[in-house]
């Protein structure tokens, strides 16, 4: 009898695999690029049943009904945000050169903002000088404080941020903050029990849980955004975290920028649109936007990205940039899993003459993804691309430049996840004055690295390339 049964069990099980593996291949090729949908398949038919639960958890790429429903009111709520702050106006967009105005469209058809004049954009590469930065402009607030961050540790750095909103709201000085809820799960409540003490406004970003509009647990608000007072804005790659959280990796380096001018308000704008999502408040007061005023000579223009936005993602932006290229183009990324256009775009500037090169780190922090990516360096190697491990940390800051042009700095990786189902904030900043300053950052990095040479790299052992290649076919799941 038990023999029969479990005939049945197993007879059962065959045929529930393949009506997973038969319904996969009828559903995951919905809205999704072809990689990712054989990454996909490949799970489904190796392991139907694991791939169903990992599918039901982390397959759509939709926030819940309640947050789209309120981003269908967001354009509103942007379009009232950009009137107020004078940005839109044919006096504070930016005149750029023809082949670099082409950038700034795409930009705006990306995101609705648009190139702007009169920056000041300062590189802030010090970790923890970067930190204290902050903190003074906050020590200095009359009027708001807005701070939206993937990671906010309660930790040393966590608690000198902390302690400087309770200084600015014991001057009555308005305090919100917006965390993520999975980037900051260690610490959210702690630190939200704090802010709330102290008299901030302070949400979880798209919280879990086990309620019908409950969000996706990979779908992530990863941005880093700072306002003070409407005037003065920070972003860019850094954290609210100790540069060394685990003793037992390397130090996080971070890249940061400083904002005057303009621009500020598209910062604001974009913390105005997630701060609506998360609270269902349309912040509409006085004050929260300074008079326009120039306050240097660089016009940027802040592009935000994620799955809010379904026409394209950040990844069109760059794919142009590259394809303007006519000297050089540098990529600083902690995590390089590129799609297709990327490669394309990288190798026809090696092709054309252009030096193309990656700045990585020597050390990753996670297997499958660690080795995903070196999956891609030998096809990069053969095409002229120059790659570069760095030594003395992990590099986690994420920045662009192509010639002396265009500097891209912000919270975005180069992979589909960044690409496609994270929120992410990049600041596209045009012009010599910018790109300069980054090249003389990137050039620090290039002196603590060292250079793969294809021959050598092609030395790997049969395994090692058979455990990059196999972690590459879920790359586009990671």
């Amino acid at each position: 009898m038990s023999a029969v049964i479990a005939f049945l069990w197993a007879y059962a099980l065959t045929i529930a695999s393949w009506v997973i593996r038969i319904g996969a291949l009828i559903l995951v090729p919905f809205r999704r690029s072809p990689a990712a949908a054989r990454g996909w398949l490949l799970l489904f038919f190796i392991a139907p049943l694991p791939a169903l639960l990992l599918f039901l958890v982390i397959g759509s790429p939709k926030h819940p009904k309640r947050r789209r429903k309120l981003f269908e009111e967001l354009p509103e709520i942007l379009r009232r945000a950009i009137a107020k702050a004078g940005i839109a106006t044919r006096e504070t967009r930016a005149d750029l050169p023809d082949r670099l105005d082409q950038i700034g469209d795409l930009g705006s058809g990306l995101a609705g903002l648009p190139p702007v004049k009169g920056n000041r954009i300062d590189l802030l590469e010090d970790y923890d000088g970067s930190i204290d930065a902050l903190v003074a402009e906050i020590d200095k607030a009359e009027h708001h404080v807005h701070l939206q961050y993937y990671i906010f540790a309660d930790d040393r750095t966590g608690r000198k941020i902390l302690q400087a909103v309770e200084r600015a709201r014991e001057r009555g000085v308005t305090c919100r903050v917006l965390i993520d809820a999975i980037g900051s799960i260690r610490w959210v409540k702690p630190i939200l029990a704090r802010l709330e003490a102290a008299g901030a406004e302070a949400h979880r970003i798209l919280p879990l849980g086990m309620r019908r509009n409950a969000s996706r647990v990979d779908l992530r608000n990863h941005r880093k955004i700072a306002v003070i007072d409407g005037k003065i804005g920070f972003t860019g790659s850094q954290n609210i975290v100790d540069a060394q959280p685990d003793r037992s990796a390397p130090p996080n380096v971070e890249l940061v920028i400083r904002v005057e001018g303009p621009a500020v308000a598209e910062l604001q704008a974009v913390f105005i649109g997630d701060w609506y999502l998360e609270s269902g408040t349309a912040l509409d007061e006085a004050n929260l936007f300074a008079p326009s005023a120039d306050a240097g000579d660089v016009p940027a223009q802040f592009v935000p990205s994620g799955p809010d936005y379904p026409i394209g993602g950040i990844d069109l932006l760059f794919v142009a940039a590259m394809n303007l290229a006519r000297e050089e183009i540098v990529i600083v990324t902690p995590y390089f899993i590129p799609n297709d256009s990327i490669i394309a775009a990288l190798t026809s500037a090696a092709l054309r003459g252009v030096k193309v090169r990656i700045m990585l780190s020597r050390y990753s922090d996670g297997f499958l993804v660690g080795n995903a990516q070196r999956s891609y360096y030998a096809e990069l190697l053969r095409a002229g691309i120059e790659i570069h491990l760095y030594e003395n940390g992990f590099v986690h800051a994420k920045h662009i430049r192509i010639d002396r042009d265009i500097a891209v700095i912000g919270s975005c990786n180069m992979d589909e996840r960044s690409f496609r189902l994270n929120a992410e904030a990049s600041m596209v900043c045009y012009g010599p004055e910018v790109a300069s300053a980054v090249a003389e950052v990137e050039r620090r990095y290039f002196d603590n690295a060292t250079q793969l040479e294809k021959e050598s790299w092609a030395q790997r052992s049969l395994i090692t390339k058979t455990m990059e290649n196999s972690a590459r076919l879920l790359s586009d799941l990671l």
